[in-house]
């Protein structure tokens, strides 16, 4: 099993991981030790991939400090050593370090194996990580489980994965989510007190003036928490809800599942939306914002389609439909009739 899981020759993160193995079973790691690791850990999916061997390559085959110094001074990769008979690799452990045969080099690592791969399923896969976009475009993250997450602009998440839930929840702005199917461990995103279940499926959150949950595929539960009582409903594909300031429900709405989540691609369309929710949208790829001299102008609705970086049409096209004009300053653009 082993041989399918490593190189021929240890990579460098392959390397890199038993030596982290090898510190964790030391009795000397310290908090700085575990900042380090994780650390390390967080810089490429690759050294998450190696640890997990290392760890695995330990439990097969019982590889401890004392293969992994005796591969060294012998110029050995520690993975060739490993793939050996256990009593060949106790033998060549044992002739390096002058100890007896009557102990196996791996019998007293079982207890440090047992809290390497717990702090390595809670510890590190508790971590929380944030990602987030700017107003020059859409950002996609794909998470150590394999969903992934595509964020629209000025948009931020955080991300929680343990071996009994995937938490994220969504900051600031729109999201939109593929998950990975994983039936052990829910995917569950949180906006305020609302909270979105799923387990493989896909479907975009968005936090503006009322929260909004549109499914593209699969099936969802959303759950609202209010101070009084728990709130359920039940998403299908092609289907959204939207939740408002006054801890309400809409009904559930049909949606135009193609043209309403262009924006992955770089394009906003609308149908009969109302301009307040189309410059929420727009404005989260603008660095200056298209602000509304009287709130009432919000209600107002407007079909258009444009390219995110395209306010300018945006404009225009208002002036026309709804005989709107626009003041502009360094710090707002600033619509009126």
């Amino acid at each position: 099993m082993a041989d399918k899981q490593f190189p021929t020759r240890d990579s460098q993160a392959d390397i890199q991981a038993l030596e982290w193995v090898v510190q964790l079973q030391s009795g000397q790691f310290s908090r700085d030790d575990e900042l380090a690791l994780k650390a390390w850990l967080g810089q490429h999916a690759s050294h998450q991939q190696a640890f997990e061997r290392a760890a695995r390559l330990w439990q097969n085959t019982g590889i401890t400090d004392e293969l992994v110094f005796c591969a060294e001074a012998q110029g050995q990769a520690v993975t060739d050593i490993a793939r050996q008979g256990w009593w060949q690799r106790a033998k060549q452990a044992f002739s390096c370090w002058g100890m007896p045969y009557g102990l196996s080099a791996g019998a007293f690592s079982i207890l440090a194996l047992a809290v390497l791969l717990g702090w390595l399923w809670r510890g590190h896969g508790a971590d929380i990580q944030y990602y987030a976009s700017d107003y020059q475009g859409n950002s996609q993250v794909r998470l150590l489980d394999g969903s992934v997450v595509t964020l629209s602009g000025r948009s931020s998440v955080s991300v929680q994965l343990s071996d009994e839930k995937r938490s994220i929840k969504l900051l600031e702005g729109a999201a939109h989510f593929a998950v990975a199917k994983d039936r052990a461990r829910p995917f569950v995103v949180s906006v305020d007190n609302l909270q979105v279940w799923a387990v493989g499926t896909a479907f975009e959150v968005r936090k503006a003036e009322a929260i909004r949950i549109s499914v593209d595929e699969g099936l969802v539960d959303v759950v609202a928490r209010t101070h009084n009582s728990n709130m359920l409903t039940s998403l299908r594909e092609g289907e959204r809800v939207s939740f408002d300031t006054q801890g309400q429900f809409s009904a559930v709405q049909p949606f135009d599942i193609e043209q309403e989540l262009k924006w992955r691609e770089g394009r906003l369309i609308f149908a009969h939306a109302p301009l307040r929710e189309v410059l929420a949208d727009i404005n989260r790829y603008r660095q200056v914002p298209i602000l509304l001299a009287d709130a009432r102008l919000g209600a107002l609705p407007v079909t258009a389609s444009f390219a995110i970086s395209d306010a300018e049409g945006l404009i225009q096209g208002l002036a026309v439909t709804h005989q709107l004009k626009a003041s502009r300053s360094e710090q707002r653009i600033m619509l009126s009739r």
